[in-house]
């Protein structure tokens, strides 16, 4: 049997011709009216767009002073510095093992070259609205990757829709033409 939720009786069986259904716990997640779960999602999204959104004018900036790799790696060494600070605070000791590093080091490696790397490296050239334009386009060209691949799924009405409105919005906001 499982263990009674908040509002559950443990010897009243879920079935019960008597039970009050007002008073059964569901497993459904509480709904977004809610004042803090509107707040909540509010500052997520506006913790997202200023962090994200910000980063490549960071960039930008950084690598007027500092050598674009030399700046990624060292924002790379930074954030996991912090992570496995958190994790050592609030898991203890790590226990990690030669196949995690070498796949992390891998991984991190790929990123910190291909991808952040690049980006700094392109931004000595060209401005941060346009390096975020082209990273924004992401999404658009991983839908259209998916449906060229040999039995590749088209994208649906909604996710076009979706695809279009972001690549937009991208445009919008670092406005190339301007």
């Amino acid at each position: 049997m499982s263990s009674p939720g908040p509002h559950r009786s443990a010897h009243a069986p879920d079935s019960a011709p008597h039970a009050d259904k007002s008073q059964v716990s569901e497993a459904a997640p509480a709904p977004l009216e809610a004042p803090a779960a509107k707040g909540a999602l509010i500052l997520a999204f506006a913790t997202l767009y200023l962090v994200w959104g910000s980063t490549y004018l960071g960039i930008r900036i950084a690598v007027e002073t500092l050598p674009p790799f030399l700046m990624a790696s060292l924002r790379f060494a930074v954030a996991g510095g912090l992570l496995l600070a958190y994790l050592r605070l609030t898991r203890g000791p790590l226990h990690i093992t030669l196949r995690q590093l070498r796949d992390n080091t891998l991984i991190g490696g790929c990123l910190l070259l291909g991808g952040n790397g690049l980006v700094s490296w392109a931004e000595l050239t060209i401005p941060s609205g346009i390096a975020a334009m082209i990273i924004g386009s992401q999404p658009l060209l991983m839908v259209l990757t998916e449906w060229a691949w040999p039995g590749g799924s088209r994208p649906g009405p909604l996710t076009a829709v979706g695809l279009l409105l972001g690549f937009a919005g991208v445009a919008w906001l670092v406005a190339p033409w301007e």
